[in-house]
């Protein structure tokens, strides 16, 4: 079954039933479809969303300790290649990106000595 994509490109979950009562579809030897088969699945056209968690205090007297990248949606591909951490509109300080929690929320912190 093909040239769907037409009639599934907005937003929303879709389930593509093929009936079997009474459908017609038999094995070579004639045994009917004995069940329906059922496929669903989401197709999601919203982009996720980013919140940089303000660092406090602000300003502060102290190093930070780390920031964090909160999503709104689970997200894949991202790596410390996408951030860009200055000082004073000048280079970037050393960095390194720990793994996502279930939440979808990124953590950059200082590189390890």
């Amino acid at each position: 079954m093909g040239s769907l994509g037409g009639i599934t490109t907005a937003t929303g979950t879709y389930v593509l039933t093929l009936a079997a009562s009474a459908s017609g579809i038999t094995d070579l030897v004639g045994n009917a479809l004995a069940a329906d088969a059922v496929e669903t699945w989401l197709v999601d056209t919203t982009p996720p969303a980013a919140d940089i968690v303000d660092v406090a205090p602000d300003p502060r007297h102290a190093a930070v300790d780390q920031i964090v990248i909160a999503f709104d949606e689970p997200v894949a591909g991202l790596d410390v290649t996408d951030l860009a951490l200055t000082r004073d509109g000048g280079g970037q300080p050393s960095h390194r990106q720990r793994d996502a929690d279930q939440h979808g929320r990124h953590e950059l912190g200082p590189s390890a000595a």
